[in-house]
């Protein structure tokens, strides 16, 4: 079996083609409301990292995902082996 070199992950979507196999993810992060009395109002924190774990939005928790991509391409004689 022949090891994939992927590139780095990037926010532009990449197409695959019958020489570049594509990979994608799902990035989430979180930031949680915070309540100033001065003025009586409600504001939003700062925002966590990104990562790939699945976060749970709530009441006082917003959450934002992002899809990334990166892809591999195929050496001449590869054959293509399929996930799905």
């Amino acid at each position: 079996m022949i090891r994939k070199v992927y590139s780095d992950w990037d926010d532009n979507r990449i197409v695959a083609t019958t020489v570049r196999e594509v990979d994608s993810r799902i990035l989430y992060r979180s930031g949680e409301q915070k309540r100033t009395v001065v003025y009586e109002y409600c504001n939003w924190g700062e925002w966590s990292d990104w990562g790939f774990d699945t976060v749970s939005g709530s009441q006082s928790r917003k959450i934002e995902t992002r899809i990334i991509y990166r892809y591999a391409d195929k050496e001449q004689g590869d054959e293509c082996n399929e996930r799905y």
